[in-house]
This record gives C-alpha cells, sequence and structure tokens, in this order.
C-alpha cells in the first residue's frame, strides 16, 4: 500500500508539474503574440500593474485583507467595422452588430501573476497565494461622445502556483505548515471584475474594479479557494507612447522648420545700471571699465560669430533693454546694426521668430544660473531639445587663459570664442530640418 501510494503521489506530481508548464507556456506564447499582433491600430499591447486587496474581511469578521501587486501583460482589440456574417450558401452577408455599437467595445486579453494575501486577525497569522492568471475582458464606452471613460467586466480564470502559511512569532513572520489551509497547487479559481476605466492619455489608463470570486469557500475553520477584491490598475500602452513620442517628435520638427523660413533674434546683454552706480560710489572705475569694455567685446564677438556660422535662419540683433517690446512683437525701433546703434529700417517678420542669448540664465539641466548659449521662443521662454542641450552651457574657465576669471570680481567671457557652441546649434537645427 506505501509503494502504490508513493507512485501515486510521484505520478501526481508530474501531472501538476505539467499543468503549470503547459500554462506558462500559454502565457508566454500569449505575451510573444501581443508583441507580433500588435502593428494595427486596432491592436494595441502594453503592461500593467496593479494593487489588489482581498475583502474576504467583509463576509468573516476575523479576516483582514492585505493590498500586494499584480503584474502583467494586456492585448487589445479594438472594431472599427460592425460585425457581419455571411450566408452559406447565398451570397449574402448580414450584419448583426451596426459599427455605431461595435466601435464602443474594446476586447482584452491579460495575462498576469498575482499575490494575494489576507490575515486572520486573532492569531495573526497571514494566507499567501500567488497565481498565474488570464483574464478576458470586454470594455463598453457608454457614452458616444466620450472616449475616455468606460466600464469592462469579463472572466478571469486563475491557476494557484504556491501558497503558505505565516505565523507571527519572535517579532517576524515564519513560514509554517497549517493543517486547515487546504488550498494546493494546480487549484483553479474563477472571478468576474465588474469596473471603471479612465484614458488619462493615449499612453496611460487608471481603472478601479470589484473581481466577485465564484470560488471563495474561506470560513473560520478552514482556508480553501481565491477571495474577492479590490483592484486599482495602472496600464501602459506600448503604442500609445510611441504615437505620443512621435506626435511631439512631428510637432517639434514642424517647428523647426516653421522657425527655418522665419528669424533667429539675438538678445545683446547690457550693462546692469544699478550695478554701474553702486560702483560709482565705491570709486570703483577700474572695475566699471572692465565690466564696459567686457561687455563690448563680447557682443562684438557674439555679432560676428552668428553672422559667420549660423546659416539655419536670417539672425537679427536686438539690445536686452528692449526685452519686452520684442515680446510685445513690437519691432519698431528695436534692432541695431554693427555699430550697436537702433536701425529703423531692420524689420524681419514679427508672426514668426525666435531668439537666442549668450548670457547667465537658470538652465533646465543643471536648474543652477550658469553661463551659455540659450535659445527661447518668441516668449522668451527657453525651448525644448534639440534647441538647448547641455553642451549648451559654457565654463567660465574655457578657452583661453583659466586664471583670468579669477583675477577680478567678473568673468572675462569675452576671452571665449563661440564659434564652435554656434556651429552645432546650427548644424542640430539643419539636421533635425532634414529628416522631413
Amino acid at each position: 500500500m506505501k509503494r502504490k501510494s508513493y507512485f501515486r503521489s510521484e505520478r501526481t506530481q508530474f501531472l501538476l508539474k505539467n499543468k503549470q508548464s503547459y500554462l506558462l507556456n500559454l502565457i508566454v506564447a500569449l505575451m510573444l503574440s501581443t508583441f507580433v499582433l500588435a502593428q494595427t491600430e486596432q491592436l494595441s499591447y502594453g503592461m500593467h500593474l496593479s494593487l489588489n486587496y482581498p475583502t474576504v474581511g467583509n463576509r468573516i469578521d476575523n479576516y483582514s485583507g492585505e493590498a500586494n501587486p499584480t503584474l502583467g501583460l494586456f492585448l487589445q482589440y479594438h472594431p472599427e467595422d460592425g460585425l457581419d456574417i455571411s450566408h452559406p450558401t447565398k451570397n449574402k452577408r448580414y450584419n448583426i452588430f451596426p459599427s455605431e455599437f461595435t466601435r464602443r467595445l474594446t476586447f482584452l486579453v491579460q495575462p498576469s501573476f498575482s499575490i494575494n494575501t489576507f490575515r486572520q486577525i486573532d492569531v495573526d497569522r497571514k494566507y499567501n497565494s500567488y497565481y498565474v492568471e488570464l483574464s478576458g475582458l470586454v470594455y463598453i464606452q457608454p457614452f458616444a461622445y466620450v472616449n475616455e471613460f468606460k466600464l469592462f467586466t469579463g472572466l478571469r480564470p486563475s491557476y494557484l502556483t504556491a501558497y503558505n502559511t505565516e505565523v507571527f512569532e519572535g517579532g517576524f513572520y515564519t513560514t509554517k505548515r497549517y493543517d486547515p489551509n487546504l488550498n494546493r497547487i494546480g487549484r483553479y479559481d474563477l472571478t468576474m471584475p465588474i469596473g471603471i476605466s479612465m484614458d488619462l492619455s493615449q499612453a496611460v489608463t487608471v481603472e478601479m474594479a470589484y473581481y466577485h470570486s465564484f470560488s471563495d469557500n474561506n470560513t473560520n475553520t478552514f482556508i480553501q479557494g481565491r477571495p474577492s477584491s479590490i483592484e486599482f490598475t495602472l496600464k501602459l500602452n506600448a503604442l500609445g507612447l510611441v504615437s505620443q513620442f512621435a506626435h511631439k517628435e512631428d510637432q517639434l520638427r514642424a517647428q523647426i522648420t516653421k522657425y527655418s523660413k522665419g528669424s533667429l533674434i539675438v538678445m545683446l546683454p547690457t550693462v546692469n545700471q544699478n550695478e554701474i552706480q553702486s560702483l560709482r560710489k565705491q570709486h570703483s572705475e577700474q572695475e566699471i571699465e572692465f565690466i564696459t569694455t567686457e561687455l563690448n567685446e563680447r557682443n562684438k564677438k557674439i555679432m560676428h560669430d552668428f553672422r559667420t556660422y549660423f546659416e539655419y535662419c536670417p539672425v537679427y540683433f536686438f539690445m536686452d533693454t528692449s526685452a519686452y517690446k520684442v515680446i510685445s512683437k513690437n519691432f519698431n525701433n528695436v534692432f541695431v546694426n554693427a555699430n550697436f546703434e537702433t536701425d529703423k529700417f531692420i524689420h524681419p517678420d514679427s508672426s514668426n521668430f525666435f531668439m537666442a542669448s549668450i548670457c547667465e540664465d537658470i538652465s533646465a539641466y543643471t536648474t543652477k544660473h550658469v553661463f551659455g548659449l540659450f535659445v527661447y521662443d518668441e516668449k522668451l521662454n527657453q525651448l525644448p531639445k534639440p534647441f538647448n542641450v547641455p553642451a549648451n552651457l559654457i565654463g567660465p574657465n574655457l578657452e583661453g587663459d583659466p586664471l583670468n576669471f579669477f583675477k577680478k570680481r567678473h568673468y572675462n567671457y569675452s576671452q571665449i570664442s563661440f564659434e564652435k557652441y554656434i556651429t552645432k546649434l546650427n548644424n542640430r537645427m539643419l539636421r533635425y530640418k532634414n529628416l522631413e
């Protein structure tokens, strides 16, 4: 009898292992098919992360649920046309569901792995279960013109891959055998969700659902089956992410192309008059001369290098004292010539321009006040990559004699060559424009 029981046990273990292997292979196949098939607008795929909270405590006061994660993938199908069937003998097709109805539906297959835990309060004992699941869900859009909000239901069969009982002893939980825990590896459970879904964007969806269990046999005296639960889910749609990035890329290229037909307006810094007055009170004439000379030489270099190395679009120059007029698109008597004199005949198109300045500003990359080449939109907001990149930042000890920058309170930026920074900006703009 013992020998017969031994072989029966071996056979049972073999079958359970193979069942588990077949189920895991099925889930892997579904995951792979997800990435292979989801290449159209009707099909999409992604991953989801949920927090599940067993509600067994609502039915049995002595139990309390604990939140645990569920992680998996999903394959989603959204039909665009109605459902037709063909007559077997006649050359006719019959419309079963019109497209107006089927377009409100979304079908989803969702393989996942879930941890489920609830606790027995009187003895502080935990019951942990580990499931592999395969959900089949149907989403319906209740309002015709609100695509973001959906209701959903379906079925979720699950396979118990492991379980254990933990008892709180000596200040921490330890795993112990517990005979009233009647769960067994290989057990199948079935739950049905009822929930709501909200699309925050093309890529991100949040959900809340109640999963009713048809196999919750748990009582005060024994543990068996999967309890019902409330679940909160975050979904990331891979094709939605790609679409969002592609849309941003298209917008960026359109913006770059538009700017190529407009003009770049370079803002030249001027002397801070409040600082000059303060230095005069201190009789720091040498410092005043250094500031004015350095700024004048720097602006000459900026003007020369932009005119020489920036070919992406026409370039014009104005002093920073006219910044408010430029932001307001009032271009009268704003722009200056090579001698920094106002030239009323320079009047670029005020409907299409962007700005740049080689100055000190707060970098979006370092969040610190640094010196560099900054590029702005028409409202003087820093533009994103590829306009502003870390390579635009200019260190005070670059080029020339590094000690030169520490002899005075002010850095001598006029010693720097701006050629490579302007050339790199020009090349990036041309490269993006040529990608169209």
